[in-house]
Order: C-alpha cells, then structure tokens, then sequence
C-alpha cells in the first residue's frame, strides 16, 4: 500500500483500563466479570471510526454512554486522514485491525462508524478476511455515495463530470472525491463479498428532513438550524434555476439521503455485500438490518451518534450474541418506537 502510513487502532483514554499494548499484542485482565453471551475468555471491544472532518472525539457522548450500559467492554477508536483515497483508509484499517486483533481468538470486535467511516470499515472487511470483526454499524454513512446521480439534473451532472473534483464543496481530495461514488468503489470488491459473511451489519439513518418537514421549521439547536439553513438554500436553487439543482430525497438528515444509507432493496445500482441476507431472507442467517428509531425524525447528519436513543440501540444489538437472535426479541423492547427492515 502507498501513499498513507498506518494509523494504530487506539486506547480510548477516557478508561482506566487498557486494552493492552498498541502494538497488537494482547494481554489478560483479570477480575473483570464476562459481558452477557461472551466465552470466558473472549474480550469484547468497541472500535470507533469518525467521519469526514473529524476525529474519534465525536464520539464522546456515546463512547460514555457506552461505558456505562456496556460493563466489561473496551473501548479504542482508529483516525485516519479523510482527505486519503477510501481504498487506502481501508486498507490502513484492515492492516490495523490485524495488527492489534488478528494473532488470537480471544477478541470479538464491534465497529462503530459514523459517516464516511461507515464506508471505510466496508472497504476494510472486503479488502481481507477479518473473522473477529462480528458487527458494524453504519451511522449516518452514505452507503449509496454523497451527491448520488439520481440527485443532480442533467446540466449539473454534465458539470460534475467536467469538472472532477472540483465539482462540490472541498472535493479538492481524493477522500472527499470518492464520495460521490461510493457505491461503484464498492462495487470492484464484488469478488470479496463473501468477507463479510460473517459480520453482521447494521445501518441506522437520519431523518430530520422527512416529509412533514417545513422548510420553513426553525430549531433552536445551531448545528440543526445549520442544515435548515442548507435545505432552504437548495429548495430556493430550485425554484430558482429548475436546470441547475440538487435534490435530495426524503427522508434525509441535511447530509445522507436514507436511501442511500440503507443497504436494502439491493438490486441494480445497489448491489452489496449483504445481497444474500437481504435477498435470499430464511436461506441464509440474517446479517443485515436497517434499523429506524422514532428518535431518529428529529437527528440530522451530526446528532445521530450522539442521541441517547440511538446509543441504547446500538448497546442492546452490540450485546446480542448476533443480528439474527436480536431481530426474533426486539419487538418486545421496543414496540412500535422501532421500524427494522427487511422485516
């Protein structure tokens, strides 16, 4: 790989207890009590990994959250430069990954990605086999890519393809650039999909901007009145200049359309990894749901991991001993607050 050193996956140091050396070797902790459905002597561990402009403090409010619900857990987090090609965040990912948990049997991971990172732990569980990765959650990741074909009017894709990576805000950097075309950069691992037979994943939007959302609707809270202020500004263009717009579908949370960041239907332009668990459902253990929590009407692109609902969610299907055991009970937890498809 060239062009990116390798970050290590790191400690989070907000706990007084480490996960051992960061060189990847392992060592035992004694005295803790074995979290709910792990062997004796597996260790469970969280890894987060930011999105775009970012760093793994944006996972602050739910790493300790975490901390609390999830007693026995560790906690670490891998930063990687976004402004890097995808392809090579996620093999710097999957080469860490290996480093810090592939010499043993002793680790189950759970990755935990917001936005841009959703797509990077994606491309690291496709570029090699990494059996003690069990789960990842896709926050917020535009799994279909930002600023998707189907959003943009004929004259502003003929610009976009003029104009390359000039096209949309910041896409002056590879990382930026890819995307806009997250879902064909996907598509080149088509002979990999099988890496991710074993891990279970699980998407989970925001909703903000649904179809009774006033354009007009005022938030007091500033980073929500932000992409209020952006929705208005798009809906103007469009009213304005009807041959130059982008449109989004909704819902979306100012940033991720939901149908981009579900993995389902999967089918022509969709195709994925997890083609199987959606499309063959009984024939194959389920590894994939879309998971819509009512909180999720009123989270826009950067309160979606942040939200205590949300971190309930995760907590309850991390702890699970996989998807297919929490989709046969979560009814009876949550009721009609929860829309989880494919059914």
């Amino acid at each position: 790989m060239t062009g990116i050193s390798v970050p290590l996956i790191r400690n989070w140091d907000a706990l007084p207890s480490s996960l051992g050396p960061e060189s990847g070797e392992s060592k035992k902790v004694s005295g803790r009590k074995t979290p709910r459905g792990a062997p004796a002597d597996r260790q469970r561990v969280i890894v987060f990994v930011h999105g775009i402009f970012s760093d793994h403090l944006t996972f602050q409010t739910m790493q300790q959250a975490l901390a609390t619900q999830m007693p026995g857990w560790k906690f670490a987090y891998f930063d990687y430069d976004f402004h890097c090609p995808l392809v090579e965040n996620g093999k710097a990912l999957a080469t860490a990954l290996t480093n810090r948990f592939g010499s043993g049997t002793q680790w189950e991971v759970v990755i935990v990605a917001h936005s841009m990172g959703g797509l990077v732990a994606r491309l690291a569980i496709l570029d090699r086999l990494l059996p003690f990765v069990k789960k990842l959650f896709l926050i917020g990741t535009p799994n279909l890519g930002a600023l998707r074909t189907a959003q943009l009017t004929g004259l502003t894709q003929m610009i976009r393809q003029g104009c390359g990576p000039l096209f949309a805000l910041f896409l002056r950097k590879p990382g930026i650039h890819d995307l806009t075309r997250a879902a064909d950069i996907v598509t080149t691992y088509r002979a990999a999909f099988d890496n991710a037979a074993n891990t279970d994943y699980i998407s989970i939007p925001g909703c903000y901007f649904h179809e009774n959302r006033q354009i007009a609707h005022h938030s007091s809270d500033r980073e929500t009145f932000g992409f209020q202020i952006l929705n208005t500004a798009f809906s103007l263009a469009k009213a304005l200049h009807p041959s130059f717009r982008i449109t989004m579908s909704r819902p979306h949370d100012g940033i991720v359309e939901a149908v981009s960041n579900s993995l389902s239907p999967c089918n022509a332009g969709r195709w994925s990894e997890k083609a199987s668990s959606i499309n063959s459902p009984g024939t194959v253990p389920r590894s994939y749901a879309h998971a819509e929590h009512r909180a999720c009407e009123e989270l826009t692109h950067v309160r979606i991991h942040c939200d205590s609902d949300v971190i309930g969610l995760v907590a309850q299907i991390a702890q699970a001993n996989n998807l297919a055991e929490w989709c046969e009970n979560w009814q009876e937890q949550y009721g009609g607050q929860l829309n989880v498809t494919p059914p």
